[in-house]
Parts: structure tokens; C-alpha cells; sequence
């Protein structure tokens, strides 16, 4: 059972993602490359818990913020995360309805001391919400 989608990522940044959702997390995560996949598989599988969406989707042009919209208007049971380095566009998703946005370096890079603490709140949360 997939409780976890990763929408829009380009495929190293998916793959590195993935792992280390499933290291933090023990959960399976299925990468999807775009919006229409996003419907189709939420179409045939009920079980999703929580999806991650890349705020700028390059494969085929959607804008994250269109999908968080329209999960939480189909799916509102479903929790959204948007991944963004963006700040503004974090405090714009938390307000839209997403649970949690956060910067992608922050799980799979290597992160300096000073953001290791940002980290290991994110992880944290990132567990909280998984769990719920």
C-alpha cells in the first residue's frame, strides 16, 4: 500500500527523496512525474495518506498550488506538503491548506550545522503527520 506520493520531482532529486523518506519514515513512497498521474493513481488507490509536491512541476508545466487546490478540494483527507526554497511560497502553501512546506535541501543534502536543528524539526513533523 503506498501512503506516500512524490508529485513533479525531476528523477535524482525523486530517487534521493525516496530514500530518505523511507530511512525517516519506514514508508513506501511512489514518485509520479506529473498532475495527470496524480489523478490516475488517487483514481484506483484510496489508501494515500500524505502527498509532496514539487511547488514548480516541470514535466508538464503545472503549477504545484494547482494541485494542492485541488486536493484539498477532491481529497481534503489527504495531507499536502509543498516543497519550495521559496519563503514566501511556504507561508503561501501553509495558508492554501498544505500541513507542512518546507525547503527539499533540507532532506537530501547535506546540511550545515546550523540548519542541521531545521532538519530535525522537519523529520520530526514530517513523522507526526505520517503517523496521524
Amino acid at each position: 500500500m503506498t501512503k506516500i506520493l512524490l508529485v513533479g520531482f525531476c528523477f535524482p532529486d525523486a530517487q534521493r527523496l525516496y530514500v530518505e523518506l523511507s530511512t525517516i519514515l519506514k514508508q513506501e513512497a511512489k514518485p509520479l512525474d506529473n498532475f495527470a498521474q496524480l489523478k490516475d493513481f488517487l483514481d484506483k488507490n484510496k489508501e494515500v495518506k500524505v502527498i509532496l509536491i514539487n511547488r514548480a512541476i516541470n514535466i508538464d508545466k503545472s503549477n504545484g498550488f494547482l494541485i494542492l487546490d485541488f486536493l484539498k478540494k477532491n481529497y481534503p483527507e489527504i495531507k499536502v506538503i509543498l516543497i519550495s526554497s521559496v519563503e514566501e511560497f511556504q507561508k503561501s502553501a501553509i495558508e492554501k491548506g498544505a500541513v507542512l512546506s518546507f525547503d527539499l535541501d533540507l532532506l537530501i543534502n547535506i546540511v550545515g550545522e546550523k540548519r542541521e536543528k531545521e532538519k530535525q524539526k522537519i523529520i520530526e513533523k514530517l513523522e507526526t503527520i505520517v503517523e496521524e
